[in-house]
């Protein structure tokens, strides 16, 4: 037996017999060296807080040679119950993969008067813990619940974690969704390995120190305060105050290429099976972009997506073969059928890695294969014409790619295992497009009739789609757009509506819509008054209820709103007062609303397009302003006489 299936085992026992131990200090006695039991704090001192975390602790160790070691992970964690909202960190969930070993499970509550209660080991349960996908995933759970918590008593759990062949999370996050006193992390290495650390959002050096076989590295932050969520800020991973720490047997980028390319180069080796199939596939393509248009839509339509990983599955794919045998698989398992189809009829395609928007950016000073969360494929048909492909997205055409894989420093892992970083192409908002044209008629009772035509580009045609795809009947289609309309025209009566290229994501989708309103307009004198842009405002500022931010402002993606709007008034009415037309320009976004009145009709243009994707914190006052502004020039009034 290889040492390094025995070495975990060695250590397993090691922890059970300091477990047994230990059981009888842990019962009776608490001995901490951070803190006192009679002098925690109080609610007082966290009035706004469920919860305060103690003490959250990570030890981390890593041992033995390239490939043949294994990394031991102890958490040690310490919380104290200020409300009744914070029981639920009464409920732990630890995952754990087949290629990890949890051990030396631990946990405790000590009341308010000093009464410690210990939890049962039968009390441990080991859960899937994605059950509905049981014959595809192995990612397992430890889980467990504290006996006899109240407000006011302290939860204590530690466990130890076995992690075969060095592959460990790459970051350490000193923030929790309540204040933390004390978070302290601590890494050891093998004698004449380095690692690479960065500290974000917190000014934080690591203390080294030697040791007879390595050297470890340690952070403490103290008093930590908790992170806050607010709408549309960027990925929460990376609005932590956090470090992190590239792998210790993966030097640099190129290793991780090598690594990448060891893992799933023999997967995309097509056998004859799917050598055959791709030819019948591709047997009357006119040239190798059509070639390779077919391949890419194969998988998108044919291959189901299941996004779960299994053990190593985290990063290795499936074969080829298996995955269009079986018609599913997760991303790298798509990408690779697609790799492999390609290849299989001499078009150069390889793996990319890529960490999506809502992952965050690759920080290329610290080398880890963690750091990405996605994998797509590439493939080059010409020295200047590449192709990205990611077959996850069933609503993305053939050479587009979802917003969220646009404009992302990527990964590239050729065929020869070199490892090349490049940028994904981006859209402008000019391709990010939503459309309406409008055609009203006002009577003299306030009464609109009214017919629309909506169309869709980019991302916002995308959007559109997966929420149709999501409605799988007409009637539910139906009162979908009759809330839609019932948003830009209150009280309006959707009549009909009619798809176009609805199961057709090669060409463009377009919606036409019937509507009536009953009283549009609201009589004084002897006219009438409405809402100066005909349809109700979407509001855009309501998004961001608040004053001022601690985070930016994170779009998805650039975007443009644009409405034609043709208004038919009675005959015998004239216009009284028509809004004035208005264009306003800043560096984040623009806006413009234009009148033209003719007689009997009015002809209304409004554009409302995005500029930049991030806004700052520091400029949110000003984006906000922007945002009311446009909604103020939305509500102006048009009077009829």
């Amino acid at each position: 037996m290889k040492r390094y299936f025995i070495l975990p085992i060695i250590l397993y026992w090691i922890f059970i017999i300091a477990c047994a131990g230990g059981n009888k200090i842990w019962k009776t006695q608490v001995i901490w060296d951070d803190f006192k039991l009679a002098d925690l704090p109080a609610q007082k001192e966290f009035p706004h807080a469920p919860a305060v975390f103690l003490l959250d602790e990570g030890q981390m160790e890593v041992t033995g040679a390239k490939g043949s070691g294994y990394t031991t992970f102890k958490k040690h964690v310490i919380i104290k119950i200020l409300t009744t909202s914070g029981n639920k960190f009464a409920n732990v969930i630890i995952p754990y993969a087949t290629h990890t070993l949890i051990t030396k499970i631990q946990a405790r509550t000590i009341s308010p008067e000093g009464k410690i209660s210990v939890l049962a080991r039968e009390n441990i349960f080991d859960i899937n813990l994605y059950p509905e996908y049981i014959l595809y995933s192995d990612v397992r759970a430890k889980s467990f619940t504290f006996p006899a918590v109240e407000v006011g008593s302290i939860l204590e759990y530690q466990y130890a974690e076995i992690i075969k062949g060095q592959t460990y999370a790459n970051a350490w996050q000193f923030q929790n969704e309540v204040p933390t006193l004390i978070s302290r992390f601590s890494l050891s290495v093998p004698t004449g390995w380095d690692v690479a650390t960065q500290s974000y959002l917190i000014n934080i050096e690591p203390i080294k120190t030697s040791q007879s076989n390595g050297k470890q590295y340690t952070w403490e932050a103290r008093n930590v305060t908790e992170y806050v969520i607010e709408p549309g800020m960027p990925p929460l991973s990376q609005r932590i105050k956090r470090i992190e720490f590239s792998q210790v047997f993966l030097k640099n980028w190129q290793d991780i290429g090598k690594w990448y390319h060891q893992l799933a180069e023999d997967r995309m080796k097509p056998n004859q099976a799917l050598k055959d199939f791709t030819r019948m596939l591709i047997q009357d393509a006119t040239d190798t972009k059509e070639k390779l248009s077919r391949i890419y839509n194969f998988v998108r339509e044919k291959i189901r997506y299941v996004a779960i990983s299994i053990g190593i599955g985290n990063y290795q794919p499936h074969y080829a073969s298996e995955v269009l045998t079986n018609r599913y698989g997760d991303c790298k398992d798509m990408s690779t059928l697609i790799v492999a189809m390609a290849r299989s009829v001499g078009i150069p395609a390889w793996p990319v890695l890529i960490s999506t928007r809502q992952n965050g950016a690759v920080d290329t000073l610290v080398v880890s294969q963690t750091q990405f969360n996605h994998l797509i494929a590439c493939a080059r048909l010409s020295e200047k014409e590449f192709y990205w492909m990611d077959a996850t997205d069933k609503d993305c055409a053939f050479g587009e790619l979802p917003w969220y894989d646009q404009e992302r420093l990527v990964l590239g892992v050729q065929d020869s295992g070199k490892a090349k970083f490049v940028k994904t192409p981006a859209q402008s908002s000019l391709k990010n497009q939503t459309n309406r044209n409008w055609r009203l008629q006002l009577n003299e009772t306030g009464r609109l009739e009214g017919r629309t035509e909506w169309s869709f580009t980019g991302a916002a045609e995308k959007n559109q789609r997966r929420i149709l795809r999501s409605l799988t009947h007409p009637k539910l289609q139906k009162e979908w757009f009759a809330g839609e309309i019932a948003d830009f025209c209150p009280g309006s009566k959707l009549d009909s509506v009619w798809i176009e290229n609805g199961d057709t994501i090669e060409k463009p989708l377009k919606v036409f819509i019937s509507f009536s309103a009953a009283n549009f307009a609201d009589r004084i004198d002897d006219g009438l008054i409405f809402n100066g842009t005909v349809m109700q405002s979407r509001r855009y500022d309501v998004l961001f209820p608040m004053v001022e931010r601690e985070h930016p402002v994170h779009l998805n993606y650039l975007q443009q709103d644009i409405d034609f709007i043709n208004l038919k008034i009675p005959p015998a009415m004239k216009f009284r007062q028509i809004p004035r037309s208005n264009q306003k320009a800043t560096e984040w976004g623009e806006y413009e609303l234009r009148f033209v009145a003719q007689d009997s009709s009015l002809q209304i243009f409004r554009q409302f397009k995005t500029k930049q994707l991030e806004i700052l914190a520091r400029d949110y006052p000003k984006w906000l302003n922007f945002l009311h502004e446009v909604t103020r020039n939305d509500q102006g009034k048009i009077i009829l006489k």
